[in-house]
């Protein structure tokens, strides 16, 4: 396989992937295979934007481990669908986990914090959830679903992250029938794993209760 860096179209003569390789800045990476006799393949390009982390001294708050959530319920067939709802109850949880609802159907959850990377690299986060489930970093989108399941919807992306805290948000819808939520990462030096506390944080005002970000 041959790649570029720059946005251009591989040939023959471009990088040759041997090894993996460190991308520092936001890159369009595109790649294409090629094989003596055979006609090429079809390229592949990956659009790769590095996100600043979110210098700690900047907050007016402090930081405590875990994120704080907020809870709906309701006819949701979206995370979108309860964006403008009041929440039934808020509060803080140690980890990615649904355990705080109240039923187990037609329910909507918001996790909201932060992510402390531990070095700068490429990420990839993993979510799989029954019905659907969005996941923003520094406030984009890495993916979306919506509509009804009848199974668990695993969804995945790499991003570019610095080293030091980034604003980490994810939203969890749930029908009916079938229920479950569960986050991965993998990234620089380990492989993937859950989401634990360690790295997630949320913002607490002078008395610890939970402040937004």
């Amino acid at each position: 396989m041959y790649y570029t860096i720059d946005g251009s179209e591989p040939t023959e003569n471009s990088l040759r992937y041997n090894s993996p390789f460190e991308v520092k800045k936001s890159t369009k990476l595109k790649i294409k295979a090629f094989k003596k006799d055979l006609r090429s393949s079809y390229t592949t390009t990956l659009f790769l934007e590095k996100l600043e982390s979110i210098d700690p001294r900047k907050l007016r708050t402090k930081l405590k481990n875990g994120l704080s959530y907020k809870y709906y319920e309701g006819i949701f067939r979206s995370v979108y669908d309860f964006s403008q709802e009041d929440p039934i109850q808020k509060g803080e949880v140690s980890n990615i986990n649904i355990e705080s609802r109240l039923r187990d159907e037609w329910i909507g959850f918001e996790f909201d914090g932060f992510i402390n990377i531990p070095k700068n690299g490429v990420y990839n986060f993993e979510i799989s959830a029954n019905d659907g489930a969005q996941l923003l970093i520094d406030n984009k989108e890495l993916f979306e679903s919506d509509g009804r399941k009848s199974f668990s919807f695993t969804q995945k992306n790499d991003i570019i992250l610095s080293k030091g805290l980034h604003k980490f948000t994810i939203r969890y819808f749930q029908c009916s029938d079938n229920i479950g939520l569960k986050a991965l990462w993998s990234g620089p030096g380990f492989k993937k794993t859950e989401i634990d506390t360690s790295y997630l944080y949320h913002m607490v005002d002078q008395n610890g209760d939970v402040s937004n970000p």
